[in-house]
């Protein structure tokens, strides 16, 4: 069966009794911009300032946003950063059951209503963010021989490091392709680093990304090649721990 047709929930960005993709539509100049720059890195296998201006930086900057926010346990997750301004981050969830999903239908389905009522404050805030950190984001492309990164309905994993005794302060990753992990790190202050980095990636950061993501996930694990042992070990983990 093809991936559409499993990875898939009807009228999940609908505001309840109103059925006209106007959240879709507005999200897709998004998605249409950020695509772009996903396909360059694709094609080039690197990405360098000959490559990449700023403007093509915060169009996949806003793409993987994006990305982040339109799965139901992300919002969630996005919550309880909200929540926790005033803790220093020190109690933000990075995972979020089934059932608290279930739980929690109202404060997502309100979530969406926002959404569909402000949707240029949508843009508002992720212009905000951006000039807020811009000078502060690094964009690190992971590059792997063999193909070993997974992908699941969660296509980004996101991480804040509340400890001083970290200089980056978030992380937003995200699997490219089987072989490429974007990965933007925002520091806590400001650093004499590059703006763009091409590593080759190593097995064991890999598959720790891979145990962050499946760790992550609420559905579905993807792959064109046959799962690991060490892969199997996790699912299991994963599938006793959303069925408590």
């Amino acid at each position: 069966m093809w991936p559409i047709n499993l990875c898939v929930m009807n009228n999940m960005y609908e505001k309840k009794g109103l059925i006209d993709n106007r959240i879709e539509i507005y999200l897709k100049q998004f998605e249409d911009a950020g695509i772009i720059q996903i396909k360059k890195i694709i094609k080039h296998q690197r990405m360098t300032r000959d490559l990449f201006s700023d403007e093509d930086l915060k169009n996949l900057f806003y793409y993987v946003c994006i990305q982040f926010f339109r799965v139901k346990s992300n919002q969630l997750i996005y919550k309880s950063i909200k929540d926790n301004l005033e803790n220093n981050f020190s109690e933000v969830r990075s995972h979020i059951t089934n059932k608290e999903i279930k739980q929690n239908e109202t404060i997502i389905d309100e979530s969406i209503s926002w959404l569909y009522d402000h949707l240029d404050d949508l843009s508002k805030s992720l212009e905000l963010i951006w000039e807020v950190t811009e000078n502060y984001m690094h964009f690190v492309l992971y590059k792997y021989e063999n193909p070993i990164l997974l992908t699941t309905d969660n296509p980004v994993y996101f991480d804040v490091k509340p400890s001083l005794k970290f200089y980056t302060l978030m992380l937003l990753k995200m699997p490219i392709s089987p072989n490429i992990l974007l990965s933007i790190e925002i520091d806590l202050i400001h650093l004499k680093r590059d703006k763009i980095a091409n590593i080759e990636g190593e097995k064991g950061y890999a598959d720790a990304f891979n145990e962050q993501l499946i760790h992550n996930a609420n559905y579905w694990i993807m792959s064109g090649y046959e799962f690991t042992d060490t892969q199997r070990k996790i699912f299991n983990e994963q599938h006793i721990r959303m069925t408590k």
